[in-house]
């Protein structure tokens, strides 16, 4: 069976070498600025990771927004993190997606009634009008 890489082997005792801590930090981008974090062939995050000593992992997708891992020391975590959003050009404001929806939110639409026949009528008067041409 092979030995992990950071187990040392002794003639009767196996022993293991103490690890630097690492731990991993989940955060989350904008599903939409996924391809500029990679960047072509890698070579943004390649930097990214590069630069701050930690490694980022991309996770899956889900309601427009992707998990991005960070593991390394508590600094490589932060510098991963400070790094990548200067990179994507977050702030530590919170801006809704354009398509999320959100400015619909701030300015509700009053509906009225719908009236079908105008609608159809618009319609029939339009597609007349298309075909006569």
């Amino acid at each position: 069976m092979p030995r992990p890489s950071h187990c040392l082997a002794l003639p009767s005792i196996r022993t293991c070498r103490p690890r630097p801590i690492s731990t991993c930090s989940p955060s989350q981008v904008y599903s939409r600025d996924v391809d500029r974090l990679i960047g072509p062939g890698g070579a943004s995050i390649g930097e990214l990771r590069q630069r701050s000593g930690a490694r980022i992992e991309i996770g899956e997708e889900g309601a427009g927004e992707t998990d991005v891992r960070l593991h390394g020391s508590d600094q490589q975590r932060k510098d991963a993190e400070r790094l990548v959003n200067e990179h994507l050009g977050y702030s530590n404001a919170y801006h809704p997606p354009e398509d999320s929806g959100a400015a619909a939110k701030e300015a509700p639409i009053a509906w009225g009634p719908i009236d079908w026949g105008s609608i159809k009528r618009d319609s029939e008067k339009a597609q007349k009008e298309k075909w006569e041409k």
